[in-house]
């Protein structure tokens, strides 16, 4: 498969957040922060998981990837505002900083892993990576992904002011 092909796969999970992005505001009228975020993670472990299992058609991959741009945008919107709104006025820009901080040390780790178990599964005498070297790391980036959700599940809800 060509780079170009192996992009558009990864399309549909872009286009989703571009489309759903005017709606984050009434998203937030209607929904909790914590509830989208939790959501947000169990759509990207369903994603994660569908590419897993399911991967031969590229219908499968494009329907995965679509699951996967819902889940992304509803974290990416939730959770700034979520640690926004956990801090004080005073303390908003080094909490967004710690936020971001943690947020791309935790995608370089997760990159990194997804790597190692991909690397690890290259057949002798090829030099390709196995297909249960792409399924392990998306398995982990889908247990990763629920340990969020159940994180998510851990954190108070917010007390009416």
């Amino acid at each position: 498969m060509a780079v170009t092909g192996a992009g558009l796969f990864m399309l549909p999970t872009a286009a989703v957040q571009l489309l759903l992005g005017p709606a984050s505001g009434l998203l937030q009228r209607q929904i909790s922060l914590r509830a989208q975020l939790i959501a947000g993670q169990l759509g990207c472990a369903a994603g994660f998981a569908s590419l897993a299992r399911w991967h031969d058609a590229p219908w499968q991959v494009y329907a995965a990837t679509s699951v996967l741009g819902v889940g992304f945008w509803l974290c990416l919107v939730a959770l700034p505002n979520q640690v926004v709104s956990a801090v004080p006025a005073a303390r908003t820009g080094s909490a967004t900083a710690v936020n971001t901080a943690v947020r791309n040390a935790g995608g370089a780790l997760g990159g990194h892993l997804a790597a190692a178990i991909i690397v690890s599964s290259t057949q002798a005498g090829t030099g390709a990576p196995a297909a249960s070297g792409y399924i392990g790391a998306l398995i982990l980036c889908a247990a990763a992904t629920c340990a969020g959700a159940f994180i998510g599940c851990a954190t108070p809800r917010k007390s009416p002011r």
